[in-house]
């Protein structure tokens, strides 16, 4: 299914800046300068756009296919499948290429992570402009990297072909965010939903999945190594972003992750929910490039073990205050991070706090923040079932709050 784009400069946009990502990978070489190439310099890195006058070939290199025919842009052209089939192709043999060579380098998956919620309609079918229009708020706004599909992002509810829609949506808008970082969550009740969820963020051109353990009946050891025994073997070009959540019947624990780590190089980080400074020690120890993503409540503390990501709720809801806090964190501005240690407890204890008492659960509270701050828009109060949706009420009263508390200053339109 194409993604709309209901206006042809952003059309031959998308193709433009499509083709500077395959220049960059390699894939396709420079040909002739496109006249309307005003300003590529500056969007391009230092790339000219260029482009053959007819159609360009997409060519997998690894195998020597060709992946499709990619027309020249016409600013006549109304039939969206005729440039995004082929952007899609595209970008599924571009960006396995484009995330592994960033991703192989640790200081590019440092930063604030949005684990996006998702936008349903009334007939509980993605909304995908909303979608594609919160990742482009949440990089405006200073995010490093975007996933989607995690606990907030109702992994546990969507069906097959929602999370296709989901994938696909995702991994259209972050082609043209080709320096922030990109994770699709592909967690599953089962190894063969999982893997399912796998092929299709593979397939759709995210090679980088963050991977809960399957729920419901807690896995021993044993069954842990021998889920991803089977895992990197389907997929071996895949990078790995556990997600150690008590949700899932257990923790991993110390003495597991030090096996994992040991046999499985394809495991590059982890997020982790409220991680011990010994754990994050050992981790670090064992693997010095090791990516942790922590909360936003713990990330002073894991400061100095070496964590430098967080995956933080609050990016879509308080990117300001997230934002300050980081880089006070980077700048060892203890007046900084005192500041934004503060702001974050008036967060949990005076706002979120009295939401708890209405029955909002983390992942359901989330959405409700970032719908009181403004950053979501109202169709984000949807919730698939059986859980239940954000009322608009609350999000007025959340709001109000917000106000008393942090002032206008972190409050959207």
């Amino acid at each position: 299914m194409a993604i709309a784009r209901p206006r042809t400069h952003d059309r031959i946009h998308d193709v433009y800046l499509g083709r500077i990502m395959m220049m960059r990978a390699g894939i396709v070489p420079p040909t002739q300068r496109h006249p309307h190439a005003v300003g590529a310099r500056e969007h391009g890195r230092g790339i000219s756009w260029h482009t053959p006058v007819t159609s360009t070939r997409v060519a997998d290199q690894t195998s020597g296919k060709y992946a499709g025919e990619w027309p020249a842009p016409s600013a006549t052209r109304s039939d969206d499948d005729a440039w995004v089939k082929p952007w899609f192709q595209a970008c599924r043999i571009l960006l396995p290429h484009a995330q592994r060579d960033r991703f192989m380098n640790d200081e590019d998956i440092k930063g604030i992570w949005s684990g996006v919620p998702m936008p349903w309609t009334d007939t509980e079918q993605l909304d995908r402009d909303a979608l594609a229009r919160t990742i482009r708020k949440c990089v405006d706004t200073g995010c490093h990297g975007v996933y989607v599909a995690g606990t907030t992002g109702e992994f546990h509810a969507m069906s097959e072909a929602q999370f296709a829609d989901v994938i696909e949506t995702f991994v259209g808008e972050m082609c043209s965010h080709p320096t922030i970082g990109a994770q699709a969550g592909c967690g599953g009740f089962s190894q063969r939903q999982v893997c399912e969820r796998i092929r299709l963020a593979t397939g759709a051109g995210c090679n980088d999945i963050q991977l809960p353990l399957p729920g419901w009946m807690p896995l021993q050891d044993d069954e842990i190594l021998t889920f991803f025994d089977v895992v990197t073997g389907r997929f071996p070009g895949v990078h790995l972003y556990l997600y150690d959540n008590a949700q899932c019947g257990r923790l991993i624990g110390e003495p597991l992750w030090m096996r994992l780590l040991e046999r499985f190089p394809c495991i590059a980080g982890a997020k982790l929910t409220d991680p011990t400074p010994e754990l994050v020690r050992s981790i670090i120890q064992m693997r010095p490039t090791f990516n942790i993503l922590g909360g936003e409540p713990s990330i002073v503390a894991l400061w100095p073990h070496g964590v430098r990501s967080i995956a933080a709720w609050i990016s879509y809801a308080f990117p300001r205050l997230i934002g300050d806090l980081w880089r006070a964190l980077e700048a060892n501005d203890v007046a900084g991070i005192a500041a934004g240690s503060d702001k974050l407890d008036i967060v949990h204890t005076q706002i979120k706090d009295p939401m708890r008492a209405l029955g909002y659960r983390e992942g359901i509270m989330d959405r409700l923040m970032g719908l009181a701050s403004g950053f979501l828009e109202p169709t984000f109060c949807r919730v698939l079932p059986p859980w239940r949706s954000v009322d608009p009420e609350h999000v007025a009263m959340a709001r109000q709050e917000i106000q008393i508390h942090l002032g206008l200053d972190h409050l959207f339109e």
